[in-house]
């Protein structure tokens, strides 16, 4: 088996059987794993990207990659905010979201439209998001909204139903507090993923 090793001030590459990295020891810390004849890198222990991302102009380099939780607040525009959970995982350019509320909303809480905030990251561009599930006030009540995303907050807006088919109009009209069950011990339920581009 044939070994080389190759040095520099700030690492040391130790090749063997074939393998153009077999280990590499950088800056005072070991990457254990290697790279294969045919190109594989194979980790031992995940990829780590840093805190910052440095971002690259070639489209086929991967330049970032995140996780993590965040805490969005359902609004309305007169008055009344409620917290609740998400989790997000951003990749390159791209932001996918869970977005969860299990719980009571207290009775009158929430007045006027109602509105999301607190992404973790700003929207390029305006984005549509499918049906939002949340629990309505009365059997009645206006139909699951679907949400327009801008910067870091999502509007809720009304979907019209004609027969089986679902209609947007040009001008959808925002989503009511209204309309979404408020009082104090019914669990209003919202569960749904999406992605925006950022």
């Amino acid at each position: 088996m044939t070994t080389s090793i190759t040095s520099s001030t700030t690492q040391t590459i130790i090749s063997a059987g074939g393998n153009p990295s077999a280990l590499v020891i950088e800056n005072g810390g070991i990457v254990s794993g290697g790279i294969s004849s045919t190109g594989v890198i194979s980790p031992s222990q995940g990829v780590k990207f840093p805190a910052a991302q440095y971002s690259s102009a070639d489209p086929n380099t991967l330049d970032d990659y995140e996780e993590g939780t965040f805490t969005p607040t359902l609004r309305g525009t007169t008055a009344g905010e409620v917290n609740f959970s998400g989790n997000y995982t951003k990749i390159g350019d791209i932001v996918f979201i869970r977005l969860n509320l299990y719980g009571p909303i207290p009775i009158g809480a929430l007045t006027g439209t109602l509105y999301i905030t607190g992404l973790p990251f700003s929207a390029r561009d305006y984005v549509q998001v499918g049906l939002i599930h949340i629990r309505a006030a009365t059997t009645t009540a206006a139909n699951a909204p679907f949400g327009i995303i801008g910067g870091t907050s999502i509007q809720l807006h009304s979907s019209n139903y004609f027969g089986s088919t679902l209609v947007h109009t040009n001008r959808p009209p925002t989503y009511p507090a209204t309309a979404v069950t408020q009082d104090g011990s019914t669990a209003v339920i919202t569960c749904f993923p999406f992605s925006y581009p950022i």
